[in-house]
């Protein structure tokens, strides 16, 4: 599966704020500097996390945005459910035929359904507090 730009884009917002040592506030131009996200795309995706409900936006002067409750309670199937609907729900036939489905297949209908079966059942495990960790420690090993 190829993620869109908005599910990578949203994912790298998150990141950057469970990054943060404090829980302060956090600009939209500030987050799109550091999570390499163009500054219009990034207020969009903030303005479309923070009506799912994954962070909190504050507004006036100190305000920004910040994670609506701690990464580690941030599964990764929630940033898919508000960018791309959810996995499994995705019926489209991986070569973009029309016709296909399980009464009649296409050649890869069965291996991508496994895929997806199994891509799904992933994210439900896997937390913003566990990418954030990932991302700290490869950016350590690169400086």
């Amino acid at each position: 599966m190829i993620l869109s730009p908005t599910c990578e884009y949203s994912m790298r917002a998150l990141i950057c704020l469970a990054n943060r040592k404090e829980n302060c506030p956090v600009l939209s131009q500030d987050i799109a500097r550091q999570a390499h996200i163009p500054p219009h795309f990034a207020r969009k995706i903030l303005r479309d996390l923070r009506r799912h409900g994954l962070v909190n936006s504050t507004m006036g002067p100190g305000g920004g945005f910040t994670l609506s409750r701690r990464a580690e309670k941030i599964k990764l199937k929630e940033v898919f459910r508000a960018t791309e609907g959810m996995v499994n729900e995705t019926r489209d036939c991986v070569l973009g035929l029309a016709n296909c489905d399980d009464k009649n297949p296409c050649p890869m209908h069965n291996d991508w359904k496994r895929y997806r079966n199994k891509f799904s059942q992933k994210i439900e495990n896997v937390t913003i507090a566990e990418l954030a960790f990932v991302s700290r420690r490869k950016k350590r090993a690169t400086n």
